[in-house]
C-alpha cells in the first residue's frame, strides 16, 4: 500500500503541473476560437431561411438570393444575412419590423424602426404605405414622430403606423373578412401608439396558412375566438385553431369566448336551423346569421352596434320560413378608431353610408371605398 502511494504522488504532481502549462492553455483557447470561427462561417454559409426582414434578427436582413439549394446549384434560396448598418438591439415601440422595399432595410433608430439604404445606410423614405397617388395637396412635407413613417395617400402626405398603413390608434380590421387570405384579424395586432400598451386589432400573418389558392366563391367565415379560416386542400375555407392549427369541426363563430359553466337540468338540443353557442357561460340556441335567438331584433340603427359594425335592417327573419325583416349588426369593413372622444351620439348616415370614428369623432364614409361622404 505504501509503494502504490509513492508511485501515485509523482503522477499527481505531473498532472497538476500540466494544468498550469501556458502552452496547453493557449492551445485550448485557440481550439475554442477555431470552433467559434467555424460556427460563424457555417452561419454565413447556411443562413436562416426567411420570407422577409421580419423573420431575421435586427442586425440582419432577408436576402432573396442568400444561398442555393445545393453546392453546385444556380438557383436562389432566401436567407438572413448581416446588413452592416448601425442599429440598436431592440425597438421600444410595439410595431412589427416593416419591409422597406428593394434596396432598403429596417433598423432600430431611437424608439422604433427606421428604413435606411442597404448600401449606404443613409435614411430613406419607406414607400410601403404609399397608395400610388402623387402629392397634389398644398402641404409641406411633414416630419413624422418616432414610430411613424411618411406616406403618400389620397394625393397628400400622411404620417402612419408602418404595420397597418393607417394612423396610430385606428383598427385595421374587425373580422378576418377584412384581411388577406394568408392573414387573420389579430385583436393584439397593433397598438394605440408606438409605446402604448393598449391593443388595436390589425391583420397579422396567419400561423396556420396553408399556401393554397382560393378556388371557391364562398365568403370567408368567422370561425370564432381563437380560430381563423384558411384555404384547405379543396381550395375553399376551413376553420383552424390558431394555436394547434388543428381543424375545428364544430361551428364556433357564435361563441363569445367564455366557458360553459352554468348548470342545466337537461341537455340543450337545438333545431336543425339553429346553432348551439356558448354565450355568457351558458349554452344557447341561436340563429347562425345573427348569433342571437331567432326573432330577436338586435338593432334598429347603427347606434345599437359596435364601432366596427353597421345595422343591416333586413339581415334575417323571425323564423326560417318567415318573410319579415329582423335587424342585425354586421361588420362594415372600414378602418376605425375604437371609440370616439367627442360628445356626440353615433349618427345615422343613411342607407348608402356608415359612421366610423376618425380624428376622435364620428365621420360618415362610403362602405365600398371607406372614403368620407360629403353631405
Amino acid at each position: 500500500m505504501r509503494l502504490r502511494n509513492c508511485l501515485l504522488l509523482p503522477i499527481l504532481i505531473l498532472s497538476l503541473g500540466a494544468c498550469d502549462d501556458p502552452a496547453i492553455t493557449t492551445n485550448n483557447t485557440n481550439n475554442v476560437n477555431n470552433v467559434n470561427n467555424v460556427n460563424n462561417a457555417n452561419n454565413l454559409n447556411n443562413p436562416t431561411v426567411c420570407e422577409g426582414d421580419l423573420d431575421c434578427p435586427v442586425s440582419q436582413y432577408c436576402d432573396e438570393c442568400a444561398s442555393a439549394s445545393c453546392p453546385g446549384c444556380t438557383d436562389c434560396v432566401p436567407g438572413c444575412l448581416p446588413h452592416g448598418c448601425p442599429t440598436e438591439a431592440e425597438p421600444a415601440c410595439n410595431a412589427l419590423r416593416p419591409e422597406c422595399g428593394e434596396g432598403g432595410v429596417a433598423v432600430v433608430d431611437g424608439l422604433c424602426w427606421s428604413c435606411v439604404e442597404l448600401i449606404t445606410c443613409e435614411p430613406m423614405r419607406d414607400e410601403s404605405c404609399d397608395d400610388g397617388t402623387e402629392v397634389l395637396c398644398d402641404m409641406a412635407e411633414p416630419r413624422c414622430e418616432d414610430g411613424e413613417i411618411l406616406a403618400i395617400q389620397d394625393g397628400c402626405w400622411e404620417c402612419v403606423n408602418p404595420a397597418t398603413c393607417l394612423a396610430w390608434g385606428v383598427a385595421e380590421c374587425f373580422s378576418d373578412l377584412m384581411c388577406e387570405a394568408n392573414e387573420y384579424c389579430d385583436p393584439w395586432g397593433s397598438a394605440a401608439c408606438p409605446i402604448c400598451a393598449e391593443a388595436i386589432p390589425a391583420c397579422s400573418p396567419n400561423p396556420c396558412d396553408t399556401g393554397n389558392q382560393l378556388a371557391c366563391y364562398a365568403i370567408r367565415p368567422d370561425c370564432g375566438p381563437g380560430n381563423a379560416a384558411v384555404v384547405g386542400e379543396d381550395g375553399c375555407w376551413e376553420c383552424r385553431d390558431l394555436e394547434s392549427c388543428e381543424l375545428v369541426l364544430e361551428d364556433e363563430h357564435c361563441h363569445d369566448g367564455t366557458e360553459a359553466t352554468c348548470l342545466t337540468f337537461a341537455e340543450i338540443v337545438c333545431e336543425e336551423w339553429e346553432l348551439l353557442a356558448v354565450q355568457d357561460e351558458c349554452g344557447v340556441c341561436v340563429n347562425p346569421a345573427t348569433c342571437h335567438p331567432w326573432g330577436v331584433q338586435e338593432c334598429g340603427g347603427d347606434y345599437a352596434c359596435k364601432v366596427g359594425e353597421r345595422c343591416e335592417r333586413c339581415a334575417t327573419s323571425s323564423c326560417p320560413d318567415c318573410d319579415d325583416c329582423i335587424g342585425a349588426c354586421v361588420v362594415h369593413g372600414c378602418p376605425s378608431e375604437l371609440e370616439p372622444l367627442c360628445n356626440m351620439p353615433r349618427p345615422d348616415c343613411g342607407p348608402d353610408a356608415v359612421s366610423v370614428v376618425m380624428g376622435e369623432c364620428w365621420v360618415c364614409v362610403d362602405p365600398a371605398t371607406c372614403d368620407p361622404v360629403v353631405k
